[in-house]
């Protein structure tokens, strides 16, 4: 389990290089260090705020790498879910990942990923999503961080 941080994290989206920096060179370079077992099933992304947009939007568009992805305090980038649409008709239906949302009830971005993960539903794709407690907080990720480990886990 890798948990990376954008050092730049109050940077538009549609200008940062996080994603090339996920898949180009982090995950390559891990893959060539480790022995990683082969195919998307045993791989897994997931953040928490900022690092969980990266995660549902890297994890959708780059579908064959990730197998599962995990969205904890999930924020929405402005202007995916207008993306939305496209990335779900590019999306091979047997190939879906695995996604779980999860959000405090009184976090500060609820009602925007609300929007997307209702979007997501009616869409028909699988995912689960929990409403828990809390707000957008260090607290809040800590108390759930033993569970989004299983979570990740549980085939492995």
């Amino acid at each position: 389990i890798i948990l990376p941080f954008e050092k730049d994290y109050l940077k538009d989206a549609h200008l940062s290089k996080y994603p090339d920096a996920i898949l180009q060179d982090l995950y390559p370079g891990v893959a060539q260090r480790y022995n990683l077992k082969d195919g998307r099933d045993n791989r897994a992304l997931g953040g928490l705020s900022r690092g969980a947009n990266w995660a549902v939007r890297i994890g959708i568009t780059d579908w064959d790498m990730f197998g599962k992805i995990g969205a904890h305090s999930f924020t929405t980038f402005q202007g995916d879910m207008n993306l939305l649409p496209g990335w779900l008709e590019a999306l091979p239906k047997d190939q879906m990942p695995e996604i779980a949302f999860d959000i405090g009830e009184k976090d500060t971005y609820f009602y925007y990923s609300n929007q997307f993960v209702t979007r997501l539903q009616n869409d028909g794709f699988p995912l689960t999503y929990e409403i828990n407690p809390g707000g957008h907080t260090y607290s809040y990720w800590s108390s759930h961080a033993e569970e989004y480990l299983r979570w990740y886990t549980k085939d492995w």
